[in-house]
C-alpha cells in the first residue's frame, strides 16, 4: 500500500491488502439434511407427492467455503510509489477466541468436535498466518492465555514485535497488533478501554493504537488502529460511541500522518 503525505486504510477482519491471493481447494464438503419424521409422515401420500418431498428433503448442500480471488499484483508493488512513499502489506484477522468458541458452542454444533479443539485450530492458524506473510498484523479475539506461548512466540520468531490488550471485565480475549521489526520501529502506542460506566458505555471492548516509523523513512509515521467493537446489533449507539473514542485517540496520536484502521465493525 503506497502512501504519500497522507493516506487511509480501512480493513475488516480476515482481509489482506496487496497480497497474491489464490483460490482455495475445491474440495466438496457435503452436509445432508434429512427430516425423517416429515418424510415418514408423507408415506401415505401419492407417489408423486412422496417423491417430490423426498427430493426436497434429501438435497445435498455444499458447505460454504472461502474462495480466494487471484489478484494481479506482487507482494510489494512499487507502481505509483514515489521517493517519499512507503509500501507495505497489512492483514486484519479475527482469529475467533477459543474461550468465546467454547462459551457459544451451540453456534458450531455442525462442526466436527476435533475441528473445534485448540490444538487443531492453532495448527491451521499457525500455517495460515505464516502464509499471509504481511508486514503488519491486526488480530482480534486473541485469548490472553494464548498470546505469549502461541501468538507472540510465533511472531517473534518471524521477526515481529507486538502489543496486546485484553478486554475488561470477565472477558478473556483482546486485540493484538504485530509489525515487522526490519521495516518499522515503534514510536508510540496506546491501549484503549471503552468501558465507561459513568457514561453508560458498558461494553468491555478495547483497542490498540501504534505509531510506527518506517526504518527507511524516518520522517514518516504510520498510525495503526486495531479494535473489536461491540457485537450487539441493538446497541448501535454504543458501537458509535466506541468508534468515536477510538478515532479521537487516533487523531491525537496520528496528527497529520497516514492512518490505518483495522476492526470488525460487527454490522
Amino acid at each position: 500500500m503506497a502512501f504519500g503525505a497522507l493516506g487511509w486504510i480501512f480493513g475488516t477482519s480476515g482481509a489482506i491488502f496487496k497480497m497474491p491471493l489464490f483460490r482455495g481447494l475445491d474440495i466438496p464438503v457435503k452436509a445432508r439434511r434429512i427430516q425423517r419424521k416429515i418424510i415418514d409422515s408423507a408415506l401415505s401420500r401419492d407417489a408423486n407427492q412422496r417423491q417430490s418431498l423426498v427430493e426436497c428433503r434429501l438435497v445435498e448442500h455444499e458447505v460454504t467455503k472461502r474462495l480466494w480471488e487471484p489478484l494481479n499484483c506482487g507482494r510489494r508493488p512499487d507502481s505509483g510509489a514515489g521517493n517519499d512513499s512507503i509500501s507495505f502489506t497489512l492483514c486484519s484477522y479475527n482469529v475467533l477466541s477459543q474461550s468465546c468458541l467454547e462459551n457459544t458452542s451451540r453456534l458450531y454444533r455442525r462442526c466436527e468436535p476435533l475441528h473445534l479443539s485448540w490444538k487443531y485450530r492453532w495448527q491451521n492458524l499457525f500455517y495460515e498466518l505464516q502464509s499471509l506473510d504481511a508486514d503488519i498484523f491486526c488480530l482480534q479475539e486473541v485469548d490472553g492465555a494464548f498470546f505469549g506461548p502461541y501468538y507472540l512466540r510465533l511472531f517473534e520468531q518471524a521477526g515481529f514485535d507486538g502489543i496486546f490488550r485484553q478486554r475488561t471485565g470477565d472477558k478473556l480475549d483482546g486485540c493484538a497488533t504485530f509489525w515487522r521489526r526490519a521495516l518499522f520501529t515503534l514510536t508510540d502506542s496506546r491501549e484503549l478501554t471503552f468501558f465507561r460506566p459513568d457514561a453508560r458505555l458498558t461494553g468491555h471492548n478495547v483497542g490498540v493504537i501504534v505509531s510506527l516509523s518506517p526504518r527507511d523513512r524516518h520522517q514518516c509515521r504510520l498510525i495503526v488502529g486495531n479494535t473489536h467493537l461491540i457485537y450487539n446489533p441493538k446497541r448501535g449507539d454504543l458501537k458509535l460511541a466506541q468508534a468515536a473514542i477510538l478515532l479521537a485517540h487516533v487523531q491525537q496520536v496520528g496528527y497529520f500522518f497516514p492512518l490505518d484502521h483495522c476492526r470488525p465493525l460487527n454490522d
